[in-house]
């Protein structure tokens, strides 16, 4: 299969073959949630596939790779921002582009914070709110 795959030059046709392949061979359940193929981020899989898949240059394909899984052999396509890398707890697709959004504006946050002073006057007492409960 992989030497099938590296003959193929073309890469639509090295694209749709694999496609081909991988729904005559693939096992995995969650292949339903991403039928065009799955992005992830560093830390949402195992080990061995991250080290795999991240190795690969665009259009490469991987020799198979054995993890807890099973065995995977992994094309790596170039990255396109808008691809759906995971959904929030509300049921909301995050993009790589969106993902990319939030870590940068978090790292900025925590930056802002790290150089914040708080100032504040003495003179005033905290109310004792049972002085306003009837």
């Amino acid at each position: 299969m992989v030497a099938e795959l590296r003959a193929i030059k073309d890469n639509d046709q090295l694209v749709k073959r694999f496609g081909e392949l991988k729904e005559q061979f693939c096992e995995d359940p969650g292949k339903a949630s991403f039928p065009d193929g799955m992005t992830f981020t560093p830390g949402t899989m195992v080990q061995e596939f991250e080290d795999a898949a991240f190795s690969l240059k665009d259009y490469e394909i991987s020799d198979p790779v054995k993890s807890q899984f099973g065995y995977h052999v992994i094309i790596r396509l170039p990255l396109n921002p808008d691809s759906i890398i995971g959904y929030t707890q509300m049921g909301t697709p995050v993009s790589v582009r969106a993902n990319a959004a939030n870590v940068e504006y978090q790292t900025r946050i925590q930056d802002y914070m790290k150089n914040l002073t708080l100032d504040y006057s003495e003179g005033f007492e905290s109310p004792n709110l049972l002085d306003y409960i009837k």
